[in-house]
């Protein structure tokens, strides 16, 4: 029902959901993490889907949590709101009562952080048995980008492989963008495309502690007999780059858009990394370059430094010196930091969630980043764990029938 306050004020019951809250498996805790880090000890079942069902079966002596959201319209005056939850069951029922303050004063409409989870359209067309990019698969994809616009997520990276290469009868090559436009401008009618993030370019060519990066190739369409081959990056780039810039100035996109190069170089390969950035930025020099980072050291070749929070923590002075020079700081989580670092997986307490934006806050970065919306397992409500990474790191929504659930 609505709740209203003691002057009549009201707000209406379609601002509120009740959502019962689903457990998953967690067969071991998140590595070097003290045991007062954690929600508790694994292996057991911790809670976290938020369930789009209406009513659940519950065991005798069991617990069921029911999770209340209130949406507050912008206009509603201030002040305490009281109504109710009704609870029915076989033999009884029981009505809650809830009570709500209301402060004076509204969440700004614009963002102010920029908050990117990466997402994998892959995932999505195999949950929901369609092709990725098909006409099935956009209505579906649009659900996804709404949630995530619901919670203030404002970027929703796009692949440059969605660029469709084509070699004409002169031999010369041109490029599609009809599916690549399709992307951003669903991102875009949601708020979801503030900066449009262009997915990587390349990546190790052996492994994370090797030296090399390396550019990956290209599937290239022949226009006449409709033959695709992959061609290396040396041959294709030059023509996608260049034609990539001019449209995105076409479109008048160019100003918000960054491009990454090679997720995570370190230490280790930073020369090579910086080499093929360098490439890349001749090639379009007004797309600005961004990468999630694991070292101090990529002097003027990276417009948007991404270092790892506890990089960021280890090597402040040299990313301050970075800004300092023009760079823009964001920080990222993934499977790491942990112990006592905040970061948001399953069997962490809620309050790491939310400190982690009042970090952006303290130090002045504008932008967090992170790898998982969605790469679920072909379980992901038996288990919060993929692979050897910790519970709850692969994706923070789950999927539903026809469309994305929240967690908590």
């Amino acid at each position: 029902g609505p709740l209203r306050s003691a002057r009549g004020d009201e707000i209406g019951a379609d601002n509120l959901r009740c959502r019962f809250v689903g457990y998953v498996g967690v067969e071991r805790n998140t590595a070097a993490t003290p045991p007062e880090e954690l929600v508790a000890q694994a292996p057991g079942e911790f809670p976290d889907p938020l369930l789009e069902d209406g009513s659940v079966d519950v065991a005798a002596g069991v617990a069921q949590p029911v999770w209340l959201t209130v949406r507050v319209p912008q206009d509603t005056p201030p002040g305490e709101y009281q109504g109710a939850v009704r609870l029915s069951w076989q033999g009884g029922e029981r009505t809650v009562p809830v009570r709500l303050t209301v402060w004076p004063f509204a969440v700004p409409r614009e963002r102010h952080l920029y908050f990117t989870n990466w997402v994998s359209a892959d995932h999505i067309a195999r949950r929901y048995g369609v092709q990725a990019y098909s006409e099935q698969f956009w209505p579906i994809f649009e659900k996804y980008v709404a949630n995530a616009a619901e919670h203030r997520q404002n970027i929703m990276w796009v692949s440059p492989r969605l660029i469709r290469v084509y070699r004409e009868a002169d031999g010369e090559l041109s490029c599609d963008f009809a599916t690549f436009d399709r992307w951003i401008e669903t991102c875009d009618r949601h708020g979801v495309a503030d900066l449009i993030e262009i997915s990587q370019l390349g990546g190790f060519k052996t492994d994370w502690s090797g030296s090399e990066i390396v550019l990956h190739g290209w599937d290239v369409t022949d226009r006449a007999s409709g033959r695709t081959e992959a061609r290396p990056a040396e041959e294709v780039l030059p023509a996608v780059l260049p034609a990539l810039q001019e449209h995105l100035r076409e479109r008048g996109w160019l100003s918000r858009a960054v491009i990454h190069i090679a997720d995570e170089p370190s230490v280790n390969n930073v020369r090579s990394w910086r080499e093929k950035a360098d490439w890349v930025h001749r090639l379009a020099p007004e797309i600005r370059r961004i990468d999630a980072i694991e070292g101090p050291d990529f002097g003027d070749s990276l417009e948007v430094w991404v270092p790892k929070l506890s990089h960021f923590h280890n090597w402040r002075e040299a990313y301050e010196r970075a800004r300092a020079r023009g760079a823009e700081l964001w920080f990222y989580t993934c499977c790491h930091p942990m112990g006592r670092y905040p970061n948001r997986f399953v069997d962490y307490p809620l309050i790491k969630t939310r400190i982690l934006h009042w970090l952006n806050w303290r130090y002045r970065l504008s932008g967090y980043l992170h790898w998982g919306l969605l790469f679920w397992t072909d379980d992901p409500f038996r288990s919060a764990i993929s692979g050897g990474l910790p519970p709850g790191d692969a994706w923070i929504v789950y999927p539903g029938r026809d469309g994305p659930l929240d967690s908590i």
